[in-house]
């Protein structure tokens, strides 16, 4: 059965895994800076940049969950998804060899953390793509974007899309131009209109 949600919950909740998604790649940057710096003692702390990244996945895990129905079951939104990145430097570091074999062990670390991190990139652009592909808003989007490239104001495209009953009304012009830059971005249209 298909979660249903309204535009608005929607568009944050894409926003909250766009936000997810940065952080976790953020996270796999500076974990993977943290293991190829290990030794070197003049290094930026890479280690306290992924755990800042972790709160800001954090923040945006809480987001979706407050406007996705069924985002709590799921398993990208459980923090352990992120720690484990964390486990695994950590076992990294219990693990590490003499200076003979260093490079590869910087390689496998670097080849588990990014592997890790793929994974949970791969399911949320997932849930992206379901969450844009279950709008019934496409439509209105697209006629908020054609009126707009033939020169109509926002207010008179506003007007007419709220006179439409089995559209989702629009109650400002700035919606309006979101609605239309989403038809744009999803069919790979020209934004902003000129």
């Amino acid at each position: 059965m298909k979660t249903i949600i309204s535009a608005t919950a929607r568009h944050h909740c894409i926003d909250a895994i766009e936000r997810m998604i940065v952080g976790h790649e953020r996270v796999c940057d500076e974990l993977v800076k943290h293991i190829e710096t290990y030794d070197d003692p003049k290094a930026p702390n890479h280690y306290d940049n992924a755990l800042q990244a972790a709160g800001a996945i954090g923040v945006a895990t809480k987001k979706l969950c407050r406007y996705h129905p069924e985002a709590e079951m799921l398993t990208i939104t459980n923090p352990m998804t992120v720690g484990i990145a964390f486990d695994i430097a950590a076992q990294c570091a219990r693990e590490r060899p003499n200076k003979t074999n260093q490079r590869k062990w910087q390689a496998d670390c670097v080849d588990a953390i990014k592997k890790h991190v793929a994974d949970i990139l791969e399911r949320l652009a997932n849930l992206k793509q379901s969450l844009c592909k279950t709008g019934k808003s496409n439509p209105r989007d697209k006629y908020c974007y054609e009126r707009l490239k033939k020169g109509d104001s926002l207010k008179a495209i506003m007007e007419a899309v709220n006179d439409r009953p089995t559209w989702e009304p629009l109650y400002t012009s700035q919606a309006v131009s979101q609605a239309s830059r989403r038809y744009a971005q999803k069919h790979g249209k020209p934004w902003p209109l000129r």
